[in-house]
């Protein structure tokens, strides 16, 4: 690969990975991510980490590549899509706000995990944590976009799965290092600050949801 081509690979590479890591916002979604991991070891949440930034780049990778064929397929717009995986922003909110536990979702993925076996819990990390929470329906659809500009790029189509593979990785670090060192923070605000904060997170975490819905992310 001669010097030109590794440059426009790493500008393509940065210009994917500063395109989407905002977007995704992993740091920003890690009190969420310890609300849902609730009742967990450490140990068990640095696994449902780097379950979640595995899946979050299969996604990532699969929207930039087969993203809009395949929403084309099922007849799906973007604007749709994006309503869609706000209401299942909106709903998991809801449900922990709603909650009469003071430790809500204390926590659904232990419970699955517990009762369902790791098959149970490695279903419960893609759903909801990884998508819609982390790689949500504002992800997918930048990604879509991306990968519709994908084909028409002024470089080898080798040279641009390359630089994606590299944006993406790079942004599951970001997602899994956010994620595993999460429970710092509880040991920081202790047991009544993170009551309090999941609780506020919660309500984040529903406004969030309605801007998805509206399309304003």
């Amino acid at each position: 690969m001669t010097a030109p081509l590794i440059v426009l690979l790493f500008q393509k590479a940065f210009v994917v990975f500063a395109t989407l890591t905002p977007i995704i916002n992993a740091p920003g979604m890690a009190p969420t991510f310890l609300t849902l991991t609730d009742g967990l070891s450490n140990a068990t949440r640095s696994k449902v980490a780097r379950q979640i930034a595995f899946s979050g780049f299969l996604l990532v990778v699969g929207s930039v590549l087969i993203g809009s064929p395949l929403l084309a397929f099922f007849g799906v717009s973007l604007p749709v899509l994006r309503v869609g995986g706000g209401m299942l922003v909106t709903a998991t909110a809801w449900q922990l706000l709603c909650s009469d536990n003071s430790r809500p979702l204390a926590g659904p993925l232990h419970e699955k995990a517990t009762e369902g076996g790791s098959a149970a819990g490695a279903i419960a990390a893609f759903y909801p944590l990884t998508f819609p929470l982390t790689v949500g329906p504002g992800t997918i659809s930048m990604s879509v976009t991306l990968g519709a500009e994908f084909g028409g790029a002024h470089l080898p189509l080798y040279v641009g799965l390359i630089a994606l593979v590299i944006s993406a990785a790079f942004a599951a670090a970001v997602i899994y290092l956010s994620y595993r060192f999460a429970g710092a923070l509880t040991r920081t605000l202790g047991e009544t600050g993170t009551i309090v904060f999941l609780r506020l997170a919660s309500f984040v975490l529903l406004c969030i949801g309605i801007q998805i819905a509206r399309g304003v992310s």
